[in-house]
């Protein structure tokens, strides 16, 4: 018992910006306040906490490990020092895990998996698995994905216990990774209320607000509101929350934004 006091929970988060994720930010909340140690590794130095070391290159790590280090190289040499150091992180955590570091490791996405595979470590530490993005199999188009999925498969039977959003997603992670439906748990988006705000950000008005939840970048944002504007009824208005300013040829009364600065 006192053994597993002195251990930690390992977070692995394959994205860049962790604090946008509300089960993620509960998590580490938790452990915070709990005084659980833990150590969380991303790709962004600034947001791994504990004695969490950035990973930076994610993609390229299911693959060969030397050769697409030496290959990455090549291809941007700016980047060479930033490569062989995540090269060592991954060295580095891989012999914390095998050296018994941690009491259960929670990581995301067959990105994580994959991560966990290539480590080819025996099965002694319990893994939680949260599911956000589902790779179907139908849907494989590079490389990558196919090498991806595969060690996604290999690792998926390791998994002590799998998360998901909600049953419909539930149902689709265990059909599409032939997972045991009572190994998979479904929790909410978000466990806590923690949007202070949504008194302010609502419209002055009595009509109804709409919360956009997806991607939009730069080079999809005026697609992506086209494509909204046609189906939003009379009274509604949608709030969506991004990184860029509006395009001038939306009309305010219909769309309403709130920058996020990260």
């Amino acid at each position: 018992m006192d053994q597993l006091k002195n251990k930690r929970i390992l977070f692995l988060y394959p994205y860049g910006y962790w604090p946008a994720n509300p089960n993620c930010v509960s998590f580490i909340e938790r452990c915070e306040k709990d005084g659980i140690p833990f150590d969380l590794v991303c790709p962004s130095a600034l947001n791994c906490r504990g004695d969490g070391k950035a990973i930076s290159e994610w993609a390229w790590l299911v693959r060969r490990l030397f050769f697409s280090a030496i290959k990455q190289s090549f291809r941007r040499p700016w980047k060479t020092p930033i490569i062989w150091k995540t090269l060592l992180h991954f060295y580095d955590l891989k012999h914390r895990i095998k050296n018994g570091r941690y009491s259960s490791i929670v990581t995301c996405d067959a990105t994580g998996l994959g991560l966990l595979q290539r480590m080819a470590l025996k099965q002694t530490v319990p893994i939680i698995y949260l599911s956000y993005h589902i790779l179907f199999r139908s849907e494989l188009k590079t490389r990558n994905e196919q090498i991806l999925a595969r060690r996604e498969s290999q690792m998926i039977q390791s998994v002590t216990l799998a998360l998901s959003q909600d049953e419909s997603r539930k149902k689709l992670i265990a059909a599409e990774l032939n997972l045991p439906e009572e190994k998979i748990q479904c929790i909410p988006v978000a466990p806590e209320d923690r949007f202070k705000k949504k008194d302010s950000l609502a419209p002055s008005n009595s009509s109804k607000m709409i919360l956009y939840c997806g991607n939009i970048e730069k080079w999809n944002i005026e697609e992506v509101l086209n494509s909204i504007s046609e189906s939003i009824p009379a009274g509604y208005h949608l709030r969506i929350h991004t990184h860029f300013q509006p395009p001038k040829s939306f009309s305010a009364s219909h769309f309403l934004f709130s920058l996020r600065r990260n």
